[in-house]
């Protein structure tokens, strides 16, 4: 959506329909996906399993024999077993976000290739969009709030939550200048994605642990939370949720931040989890999921190294054209929060809190799922094997 479009509203009700029918078609109204990938997933070949993907062993020379000048001529030891052949994957991500730095860091470093998987990221508008290729056999997977997914489940979607590549929301509140208080949001425009997407999910919830109801309020379904802030500048709505690297936007804007960590507020929500086809976790496509995963853990265990973060910061400017200055403050934010799942960690607890927040709000899930019908451990805990598991600080 442009700065000229007005924000598109979309009801409840319909979210639900849509969902209930097990598809999510008629919400790509609301938002515009990136260019139709040009590949599918591959369905992968018989592979050997990779090796744990660690930096390259360096080969030791043999000792010398002590004894005897007759012993034997010293040998090398065995080379380090090769990286599998990669398996081409097409997933999604919001646009306008860290991930595409993150991603071409992990590139240059060789980590996709040591995991052996070839990652075709495709940058769309948002959670429904994502959702939506996924279910359509376009993605492989995508990573984006849990809620979504778990709507479409109950509506009869044949998906699961896998993995997540956050701990916890990263969400601040920003307002317009001319609201300086919660309470001044009543009867007033939120800004947020399309109903049922995460950042509508979180706004509510936290609205509701402020003692505002959604009957106090309407929300502006407007895009990414990157183009909710723009939103908020251009007076267009009044206030809505964007990452915490907007704070120190928010602070040369002159917006009022009602709060900088959501999280505190609604700590059961996390972000950014990978939802997968049921076929695709059991059937042909279950190694390439596996090995996707090992890459993103593994990228996010890039960022608990301090050396690391002038490299993301000039990264993400590069893709994104963000002030450093913003990136900075995000990844000191992340590491002080623990923000970053570098074993792909998410509880069954949180699973129930983001249906929690379905069912209470209008036109959500009827009801909470059980833990298996909702989502699955198998291929985060067999990517955290291959890659050994992180242990924070």
């Amino acid at each position: 959506m442009t700065e000229a479009q007005s924000p598109r509203r979309v009801s409840r009700r319909l979210f639900a329909q849509l969902v209930g029918a097990g598809s999510l078609g008629a919400l790509a109204a609301c938002t515009t996906p990136a260019a139709a990938p040009t590949t599918a997933p591959a369905k992968p070949a018989a592979t050997a399993v990779p090796a744990k993907p660690t930096a390259a062993a360096a080969t030791k020379p043999a000792e010398k024999a002590a004894s005897s000048p007759a012993a034997a001529p010293a040998t090398q030891a065995p080379a380090a077993k090769a990286p599998p052949t990669p398996l081409k994957v097409v997933t999604g991500t919001p646009n306008g976000f860290y991930h595409a730095g993150a991603l071409e860091i992990a590139t240059r470093r060789g980590i996709l290739r040591e995991v052996g998987v070839e990652i075709d990221m495709q940058y769309t508008q948002g959670d429904v969009v994502n959702l939506q290729a996924i279910i359509a056999n376009q993605y492989l997977t995508a990573d984006m709030g849990p809620g979504t997914a778990t709507n479409a489940i109950a509506g009869g979607s044949d998906i699961r939550l896998i993995a997540t590549n956050n701990t916890k929301t990263h969400y601040g509140v920003f307002a317009h200048p001319s609201v300086k208080t919660v309470q001044e949001l009543k009867g007033k425009p939120i800004g947020a994605a399309a109903v049922g997407s995460f950042p509508n999910q979180a706004i509510e919830a936290w609205l509701k642990t402020q003692n505002l109801q959604p009957s106090d309020y309407e929300v502006a379904s407007i895009g990414p939370t990157p183009e909710v802030y723009k939103a908020i500048v251009a007076g267009k709505v009044m206030a809505g949720p964007a990452g915490a690297d907007f704070i120190p936007a928010a602070k040369r804007d002159g917006l009022t931040i009602l709060t900088e960590e959501m999280h505190k507020d609604v700590p059961g929500f996390f972000i950014f989890a990978f939802p997968a086809r049921t076929s695709s976790i059991t059937g042909g496509e279950r190694e390439a999921l596996v090995r996707t995963m090992a890459a993103w853990a593994l990228i996010n265990r890039l960022w608990y190294d301090p050396r690391n973060k002038d490299e993301f910061v000039e990264a993400w400017f590069a893709k994104s054209a963000k002030p450093k200055e913003d990136s900075a403050y995000l990844y000191d934010w992340a590491i002080k929060n623990r923000w970053w799942a570098a074993n792909l960690e998410f509880t069954p607890d949180q699973v129930k809190y983001v249906q929690e927040v379905n069912v209470a709000s209008p036109g959500g899930q009827k009801e909470v799922l059980p833990f298996d019908r909702a989502a699955t451990m198998e291929v985060r805990e067999e990517a955290v094997r291959r890659v050994g598991e992180y242990k924070y600080a």
